[in-house]
């Protein structure tokens, strides 16, 4: 059982946040549990170790109880996280459902490994849900394989429930730049960018706008570096004014628009010490900063090719 990662799941990193969301439906849990039994088996009759067993173990360990069901005694593993599931907070539903890219199960009985994070996206819209999965994020690494160093696939980032504050930016915006970030060389940008939002969710403003600006610059970066362009400096500004004058965008037109997420990060975010003044970043400012972050890397990506 790894410890870190089985508490890095959406109840712990949940905060307070001032804007109301949408409760899980009865109807939403139910459509979860029967896609996962019909994905996995209902766990009953099916071989030791199953899906519902590692997800039991998980779940039991999350909150601190060797039977997950309060009220009632259940016979089976499969009984007690279902009924739990059925019972619990919404927070704890969410969790559930991140544990199931972490099993063992799940590598062995889906082919396509997408396939599931694309039914419960539908899910979560079906019942007009303010929450979204992310994608795996994978890296290319060495490793050694009996002696030979070859290239591996290794997970950096495991599938997360994220807020959709906002359908039609999510799916304009937010989407397309997330599936553009999962291209290998992107994996940093991919990372502090889904940092970002995960700071969002929780509240954290301030260190949301940090992480925005650093996805914009590490995908700036990765352009100049597999365009090998020199740039100014590793800033923002050397960075965007290398890209805007070796590619066909007009300096006078983007510069201001594109470095507004630097100023941000710089005027209101924790990178650098508030001094006398206490800074205080509002949910409007940090919902603006993630969608120009997004729409910049969108634009810069789709015109360096």
């Amino acid at each position: 059982m790894r410890f870190r990662q089985l508490f890095d799941v959406f109840s712990r990193r949940q905060a307070q946040n001032p804007k109301p969301v949408a409760p899980l439906t009865p109807e939403f849990r139910n459509r979860v549990i029967m896609l996962c039994a019909e994905t996995f088996g209902s766990g009953r009759d099916s071989y030791p170790n199953n899906f519902w067993d590692e997800i039991h173990d998980k779940l039991r360990y999350l909150v601190g109880r060797p039977q997950l069901t309060q009220d009632r005694y259940v016979n089976t593993r499969f009984d007690d996280t279902t009924t739990f599931l059925l019972q619990c907070t919404d927070a704890h539903m969410l969790d559930f459902i991140e544990f199931i890219f972490q099993t063992q199960n799940y590598w062995h009985q889906t082919e396509d490994k997408t396939v599931l994070i694309t039914s419960l996206n539908h899910i979560f819209l079906a019942d007009d849900l303010p929450y979204a999965i992310t994608g795996f994020v994978w890296e290319t690494r060495k490793q050694f394989f009996y002696g030979t160093e070859r290239d591996a696939q290794v997970i950096v980032s495991y599938p997360k429930v994220i807020r959709r504050d906002d359908q039609v930016t999510h799916v304009w915006t937010i989407e397309p730049t997330l599936t553009l970030l999962k291209e290998e060389h992107f994996t940093s940008a991919n990372k502090e960018f889904l940092e970002a939002l995960e700071d969002y969710r929780k509240g954290d403003y301030g260190d949301c706008l940090t992480k925005c600006c650093s996805a914009f610059e590490s995908t700036m970066k990765i352009i100049c570096d597999r365009k090998k362009w020199t740039p100014q400096n590793d800033q923002a500004r050397g960075l965007l004014l290398t890209i805007l004058q070796e590619s066909g965008l007009e300096q006078n037109y983007f510069e201001q628009p594109l470095l507004n997420i630097a100023t941000l990060r710089n005027k209101l975010s924790k990178a650098h010490g508030a001094g006398t003044q206490q800074r205080q970043v509002p949910q409007h400012v940090a919902k603006y900063a993630i969608n120009a972050t997004a729409a910049a890397i969108l634009l810069l990506v789709e015109e360096c090719g």
